[in-house]
């Protein structure tokens, strides 16, 4: 009888041992099933969140722009085109993205970028150290480098030196200083005449002393008249010291005309351009580029500005990115009046900007060297008037 209990007992304590090793397999079943469902609705959620990251509210990426012809501009529609839209709206294209056009000029622009108020930016951006730090850059699309414009076409040192001897300024300066060697010359025969005998004491004693005063500032002191009286020795002594600093402000005119013309002309090194008033394109890697070598030029708004100022010779030398200030000057009516004297300064690269670490920046790249390779790429520079470098 005491066996039969002792079975009922144990057969008892493995049914609960039973029961509660099938619930806990129930348990543990339900929350693998649990988190494969929810492994599976965070992938779904990390797909969409990757689809999504790279587009702004509205499903539309925000495009940054300034105007910089030929790589982004307007048309009489007011539509964005240009070199750099064309080949960024294939790449949307391939992204099946919308693009929301936004224009800045270059300070703002490079502020929009730095704070993530856009999502790219397709203006023809320099890639530079500074920059780096502060967003990023897809691959570059283009190379370019520096070009320095003037005024006018090349003289001749002869027709520059015509050029500045016949001019009112350079007749007035002169019929100046006859004045003063006649004034100079009058006061020398007063106080000389009838004391020395070398100046005649009548109408052409005033010619005595107009000669002595000509030969004395000239520096040339033939002594066939020489002040005797003690009050003449001092006007001598004056007037000699005084033809110096006249002579020398004569000549001195005379050099920084021709010089700056010379310069203004043809710019041999890049220090030359620290002798004349240069200027650039405020906020851009050029004005940068002069900055870091010691070279003060001036800062613009815009290259129109800065072209309408060389042609009113307000400075005389205009320092920005080659192709784009070759088309602004063929757009704007003025390639007889302004040239390019230098060009292939410091190679330049151009290329998109972002944000920093935007995800947007690892499917640009594929997509832009794809155009580059292609035949399209070379029909839109050849469109624009430009060459593949």
């Amino acid at each position: 009888m005491k066996l039969v209990y002792f079975n009922i007992l144990l057969l008892f304590f493995l049914l609960i041992f039973s029961s509660k090793i099938l619930l806990a397999n129930v348990e543990i079943e339900n929350s693998i099933f649990l988190q494969k469902k929810e492994l599976g609705t965070n992938k779904n959620n990390f797909k969409k969140i990757e689809n999504d990251s790279i587009l702004s509210s509205g499903n539309f990426l925000r495009v940054g722009l300034k105007m910089s012809p030929p790589f982004t501009m307007k048309n009489e529609n007011g539509r964005y085109i240009g070199i750099s839209v064309e080949l960024w709206e294939a790449i949307a294209q391939n992204l099946n993205v919308t693009s929301k056009y936004v224009e800045y000029d270059l300070k703002n622009l490079l502020i929009a970028v730095e704070n993530g108020d856009i999502d790219v930016c397709i203006s023809p951006l320099t890639v530079t150290p500074e920059r780096l730090v502060k967003f990023d850059f897809t691959q570059p699309f283009y190379t370019s480098s520096i070009a320095i414009a003037v005024k006018g076409k090349q003289k001749s040192f002869i027709m520059l030196l015509i050029s500045n001897i016949f001019t009112l300024n350079f007749f007035k300066a002169i019929l100046a200083l006859m004045g003063v060697i006649f004034v100079l010359g009058l006061i020398f025969w007063l106080v000389e005449r009838n004391k020395n005998p070398t100046v005649a004491t009548g109408t052409r004693g005033i010619g005595d002393g107009i000669w002595w005063s000509a030969v004395t500032m000239a520096t040339v002191g033939y002594g066939d008249k020489t002040p005797i009286t003690p009050l003449g020795r001092v006007i001598g002594i004056f007037w000699i010291f005084l033809s110096i600093i006249i002579i020398s402000s004569l000549t001195a005119s005379i050099t920084t005309a021709l010089t700056m013309d010379r310069i203004h002309m043809s710019i041999e090194k890049l220090q030359d351009l620290s002798k004349v008033k240069t200027a650039t394109v405020e906020g851009s890697s050029t004005e940068a580029f002069f900055g870091q070598r010691g070279i003060k030029i001036k800062g613009l708004k815009s290259i129109e500005e800065g072209l309408e100022m060389l042609k009113n010779e307000q400075i005389e030398a205009f320092a920005y990115d080659e192709p784009i200030l070759n088309f602004a000057i063929e757009q704007n009516g003025l390639k007889g009046e302004i040239k390019i004297i230098q060009q292939n300064i410091n190679n330049q690269y151009y290329s998109f900007s972002l944000p920093r670490n935007h995800p947007l920046l690892l499917k640009i790249n594929p997509l832009l060297i794809r155009e580059l390779e292609s035949i399209y790429w070379k029909k839109i520079l050849q469109q624009y008037g430009l060459e593949m470098e």
